[in-house]
């Protein structure tokens, strides 16, 4: 059973007031010889937290200008004076650096390496440190880097294979790591002759650590290779402490990433859970302040705790990193102390976590501060390095190729999450194949969808059909289009095009929807509603760039370029026209005088959910293609690919604030800023319901293509650890952004999406999901229309076969004709 932590208290001298908490009906089952403690959740001790945003004095701090002048050089020297103490020296006048090991190749020439000798005071046979320099062998401008401290801080290759750096730095020679070796340590080498003790308030072994990096981001910011405003620490463990405490004195640190710190480094000490004040300063008192040991059975009289030294990078993001099982470092209580830096950033007009609930195992959170608790024990691993690089990506904008990006489009490679799943890539094939003859060529009773309908001027005619509700949609002829040309299959591809111009485009300049498609019509072309749903239009239009660029453009309405740039123009410029729009709803006919335009928002650069005045302008999550926006900044028309290339970013970006924080679910229907928008006529779409089914494969395939934006890895990483959470083989299709489930039913187009997913997804448990749509079969009866498109361009989306299809590149000049001679 799980009890949430009690609310928060304001008062002139407390943050928040915590009694405990139940999180376990019984204290973990502890491994053999695990330090002895208190680990019981329910035996937590009440206590008050000091608020950050009061001084001492009871002043109030209600500007950034205070925290900066006042509180924070407040905070700074208690945690100086009581904790780590007083750090006695900056950088030494005379400190030099030499290159001491040349740049080589290493890591089978991904990256190249080199080594930098610190001499602080000047002179060889002096005090010095090591930095180990490796940078990404490609690089062609100074990249940002990790400053790693300690023997957790291994790089990992996906480091430089992501475009970042790490520079290793030897604190161990500024000081051992063990007692009694202050006179040997660079604390004695700046002390007055003869001291052979630090003072009770002066630094410990963590102060001199600390400053060692800061001596290390001293060299950083003269090597031209390296960007020194994108510089980042990171520690696990002990060596957590000591980036926390570097990060907190040091602004110049762009980002902090602690790892599993626990007591004196990030959790809250007041709890007194796994290792408290009096363990750590009988364990290792070198480490500290002689005042600190002081608090050992008194706790609650130190004047500060670790969600004020968080409080410190505010308004540099920082990133907190626990694991499940390292009860010892407290990971619950190091969840509470971002959660109470929050006010700090808050002052600064940012958010720091954004939750209230300590998140499920293996769900990063976060805005400027960052969270995750991960399955297994203490240390660090790939999965915390993978979600360093996202919260890194983010906050940096940073990409390899901050045009192309490092997807499929820059790189030609697309994943293949089937044969990844070990399933042969022949019976691949012939799945897919399968299931496009099943839904365009089955059983027109049972099976079908596609269903050809006659011939014109312009030849044959097929529509795709919504069975269930006996109409044709946008929707289902763009998407029967873009299957159509991935498929290689051009005739049913201009079957339906055909169909599509000739029963749903208006073509009368006096028509509010003039330049675009009615969203409905009957299977025999009537038109059932005259409004425009924007997704079919952005459907149509990627699906005639591809068509151009893999068969070439033909004539008339089969001149696929002309076609596209057409009508994407009108999605961007399509002047306001005021008239009549027609509409059958439920047997009711109605017309409506509306004034219509574009499908974008300027302002915004977003997609809208309808262009007509009779609705406030909102968008839908599933709407936004950022994957498209991109080749449309590149293959549109030229004036507009600025706009489009804005309009990614934008989607990128909206997607982050829209989806739950916990969950990764997102409404139907959303204002600009990500805001749930609920409307009289439709007040279900403040929920996750079948529109939302399809957001997560839209930011997932833009991963893919693009790789340019590292939150989308995380946004799928969080939706599916919810549904697995909520049973892979029966989960339902509708529920609150929070979760509370409002449909039983196991709809196979949320399973094909929730696989594609996969592509953006850097947990194992994604492979779970690419198996789930493996051991789904094609969708068939009632339902087929739209969990049959999904699970088709499902297939095609994990196995690496929805490509990017782009124009051919130019031929080379011929040879001149010769001249002749006279």
């Amino acid at each position: 059973m799980m009890k949430r932590a009690p609310a928060v208290k304001a008062g002139l001298a407390t943050l928040v007031v915590l009694v405990g908490c139940v999180l376990f009906a019984e204290p973990p089952q502890l491994p053999t010889n695990y330090p002895k403690a208190q680990y019981d959740e329910s035996k937590i001790p009440q206590y008050t937290l000091p608020d950050p945003l009061i001084m001492l004095d009871g002043e109030k701090v209600a500007d950034t200008n205070t925290w900066k002048q006042k509180r924070r050089p407040e905070i700074l020297r208690l945690f100086a004076t009581n904790v780590y103490g007083r750090t006695m020296v900056g950088r030494p006048g005379e400190m030099t650096w030499e290159v001491t090991s040349p740049a080589t190749n290493t890591m089978d020439g991904m990256a190249i390496s080199k080594t930098v000798t610190i001499y602080f005071a000047g002179k060889k046979d002096g005090p010095k440190m090591d930095l180990h320099i490796t940078l990404p062998a490609n690089a062609i401008k100074p990249v940002p880097v990790f400053m790693l401290a300690g023997g957790f801080g291994r790089p990992n290759p996906e480091i430089y294979k992501r475009g970042y750096g790490t520079v290793s730095v030897r604190i161990d020679q500024v000081q051992a790591d063990r007692a009694n070796m202050y006179t040997n340590s660079i604390r004695a080498f700046f002390a007055p002759p003869g001291q052979t003790e630090p003072g009770p308030d002066e630094w410990g072994a963590i102060g001199a650590w600390a400053w060692a990096m800061s001596r290390a981001m001293d060299y950083l910011e003269t090597d031209p290779a390296i960007d020194a405003k994108k510089v980042c620490l990171n520690g696990v463990s002990r060596y957590g402490k000591v980036v926390m405490w570097a990060g907190a004195q040091d602004e110049r640190f762009a980002i902090v990433f602690s790892g599993e710190a626990g007591c004196a480094g990030q959790t809250i000490v007041r709890r007194q859970f796994g290792e408290t004040i009096k363990s750590i300063t009988g364990f290792a008192p070198y480490w500290f302040a002689g005042n600190f040991k002081k608090y050992s059975d008194r706790v609650n009289d130190l004047p500060v705790d670790w969600h004020m030294l968080i409080a410190l990078m505010a308004p540099r993001p920082v990133y907190i990193a626990t694991a499940e099982q390292d009860y010892w470092g407290d990971p619950h209580g190091s969840f509470l102390a971002a959660k109470a830096a929050g006010p700090v950033y808050q002052l600064f007009g940012e958010t720091g976590l954004g939750v209230e609930d300590w998140p499920p195992v293996e769900t990063p959170v976060g805005d400027f501060i960052g969270y995750h608790n991960r399955k297994g024990t203490h240390g660090q691993n790939d999965y915390d390095w993978e979600q360093f690089l996202n919260f890194a990506d983010r906050h940096f904008g940073f990409t390899r190729n901050n045009l192309n990006g490092s997807g499929a489009f820059a790189t030609g490679q697309y994943r293949n999450l089937f044969v990844e799943a070990g399933h042969p890539q022949e019976e691949v094939t012939h799945k897919i194949s399968a299931a496009f003859q099943q839904l365009f060529h089955g059983d027109p009773g049972t099976q079908a969808v596609y269903f050809p309908a006659g011939t014109n001027v312009n030849d044959a005619l097929a529509y795709v059909t919504d069975i269930k509700h006996h109409d044709v949609r946008t929707e289902g002829m763009s998407y029967g289009m873009m299957i159509a040309v991935q498929m290689n299959r051009k005739a049913e591809f201009d079957a339906i095009w055909n169909w599509s111009k000739t029963h749903l485009y208006h073509d009368s300049p006096a028509h509010p929807s003039y330049g675009f498609f009615s969203w409905q019509a009957r299977t025999n072309g009537t038109v059932m509603s005259e409004f425009v749903a924007p997704d079919g239009e952005s459907y149509y239009v990627m699906a005639l760039y591809f068509a151009a660029n893999r068969w070439d453009s033909g004539t008339g309405i089969y001149n696929y370029k002309a076609e596209a740039d057409r009508l994407l123009t009108n999605m961007r410029h399509r002047a306001l026209i005021k008239g009549q729009i027609f509409s059958s709803q439920r047997g009711t006919n109605s017309v409506t005088t509306v004034t219509a335009g574009p499908l974008f928002d300027a302002g915004h650069k977003m997609v809208v959910f309808s262009p007509s005045s009779e609705r406030p302008q909102f968008t839908d999550p599933s709407y936004h293609l950022p994957a498209f926006y991109e080749l449309w900044a590149r293959w549109g028309p030229a004036a507009d690919r600025d706009f489009w290339m804005g309009a990614a970013a934008a989607s990128r970006d909206f997607f982050s604030h829209t989806a739950h924080p916990v969950t990764g679910l997102t409404p139907d229907y959303a204002n600009f800023d990500g805001t749930v928008v609920s409307n009289a006529w439709n007040r279900g779409a403040v929920n996750f319901r079948f529109d939302a089914f399809r957001t997560a494969g839209n930011w997932s395939v833009d991963w893919s293509w693009w790789g340019k934006d590292a939150r989308e890895r995380e946004l799928s990483d969080r939706l599916q650890a919810f549904f697995e959470s909520k049973g892979m083989a029966d989960y339902g299709c509708q529920f609150t952004l929070d979760g509370r489930q409002l449909d039983d039913r196991h709809a196979q187009g949320l399973v094909a999406v929730n696989a594609v997913a996969g592509l953006a997804a850097t947990n194992p448990r994604s492979k779970e999901f690419v198996e789930a749509l493996w051991n789904s079969p094609v969708p068939d009866g009632i339902e087929r229309y739209y969990e049959g498109l999904l699970y088709m361009m499902a297939l095609l989306h994990c196995s690496g076969e929805f490509r990017i299809w782009s124009p051919p590149p130019p031929s080379p000049p011929g040879n001149p004709t010769p001249l002749k001679l006279l």
